[in-house]
């Protein structure tokens, strides 16, 4: 399995600056019209993952 994706930066739901609702649809936006650079997808299979510093 290959992950490709986008970084970007957050605080999640459990912090007082929670700011994913305002952060993640853009990122989701930018990658999904970047996808058909990636080979080898499946299609109608995205994931989110979220990950330390």
């Amino acid at each position: 399995m290959h992950l490709v994706g986008m970084r970007t930066s957050f605080f999640g739901t459990d912090s007082e600056k929670n700011n994913i609702a305002e952060r993640l649809p853009p990122l989701w936006q930018q990658f999904l019209a970047r996808l058909s650079e990636i080979e080898h997808t499946v299609g109608g299979t995205c994931y989110y993952m979220e990950g330390g510093p």
